[in-house]
């Protein structure tokens, strides 16, 4: 559960393939939800949110956990109809990773 600052929330939760995720990448897709948290319970009317993940789809050959919070910041965004948050995504060809910078 991810609480915003007026006390609205979004109930994040697992199921399907999603339950059987490594705990790091759930932890990562919780943070990209909560990125979005207050911004999403404006739009809902401050009534209470659930978000239930059944499967995530990823290229394992280019895969980085640390995407994840992104992609699901993107998700919500275009789930309720939010405006982008900036994110400044470069890549790093020494570490061969991009970094996501959240404005």
């Amino acid at each position: 559960m991810r609480t915003s600052a007026s006390g609205s929330a979004i109930a994040l939760s697992f199921s399907g393939a999603a339950s059987c995720l490594p705990s790091s990448y759930l932890h990562e897709l919780g943070e990209g939800i909560a990125a979005v948290t207050s911004r999403a319970a404006e739009h809902a009317g401050d009534r209470p949110v659930a978000v239930d993940i059944e499967d995530v789809q990823f290229n394992e050959t280019d895969f980085q956990v640390e995407g994840l919070p992104v992609a699901m910041c993107r998700w919500a965004e275009q789930a309720f109809g939010l405006p982008p948050r900036k994110i400044i995504e470069t890549f790093d060809r020494d570490a061969n990773r991009y970094r996501f910078e959240w404005a």
